[in-house]
């Protein structure tokens, strides 16, 4: 009889195990990176990182999880994030910037507690610097290789032309992006065809679609300054 419990015993506990792993929910907060596993952002139900929690590590919508919708009262952000709060889903409307973790315990915290519906997460170079030699500013900055070789800065936005950055043309191969602005690249000149949007310093994966796609440029402002806000 006892050898027909141990297996069944011993089965349970690693049904139990391969749930503890699976699940991001209910974690100590802090969960900083350690060696080469990732950190997690962790949206929690109660202010000051407690109660139930749900751990991101990319953007995050309502529809991904209704139980989280209007329900997150504090936010961890491990080092070389930035979020981008929403109060409506798809990432609709003017964010909210967070740089810092918010534990939702200030006087104001009360107009963002509970009214968070989507989430844009942004890797930062502060804590992982892909360029740090250069200095551009507040010029987006385009290379023909991964942030070496030639390269063009930006003033505004870009479309290739026969004395506008010709030698650029389906050339790009990596874009240092400024806080504050996005880029949205597009696959022909004048703006036209597919287009993605850039929210950090880009270099393309293996086999990437954009490596050497992209013929014009648009640089945009992400918060117009009379709606910039920042959290806490």
């Amino acid at each position: 009889m006892k050898k027909r419990i141990l297996p069944i015993v011993l089965g349970l506990l690693g049904f139990q195990v391969a749930l503890a792993h699976g699940d991001h929910r209910n974690r100590h907060p802090r969960n900083s990176r350690v060696g080469n596993t990732p950190a997690y952002i962790e949206l929690y139900k109660s202010t000051d990182f407690r109660g139930e929690a749900l751990f991101i590590d990319r953007d995050w919508s309502c529809e991904f999880d209704r139980d989280f919708c209007f329900n997150i009262e504090s936010i961890y952000l491990p080092e070389g994030f930035e979020l981008y709060l929403y109060e409506h889903s798809n990432f609709r409307g003017e964010p909210i910037i967070l740089q810092h973790s918010w534990d939702g315990l200030g006087r104001r915290d009360r107009f963002l507690r509970n009214r968070i519906r989507s989430i844009r997460v942004v890797r930062r170079r502060q804590a992982q610097p892909l360029i740090p030699q250069y200095n551009f500013g507040n010029q987006v900055v385009v290379f023909n290789d991964a942030f070496c070789g030639q390269q063009m800065s930006i003033h505004g936005n870009w479309s290739v032309g026969r004395h506008n950055g010709f030698a650029f043309n389906d050339c790009i191969s990596a874009i240092y992006v400024p806080r504050g602005y996005k880029v949205r690249v597009y696959e022909h000149a004048n703006y036209r065809g597919r287009y993605m949007d850039i929210y950090s310093d880009w270099i393309p994966g293996p086999h990437d679609f954009w490596n050497n796609r992209i013929s014009s440029i648009q640089v945009i402002p992400l918060n117009p300054p009379r709606t910039y806000r920042r959290y806490p």
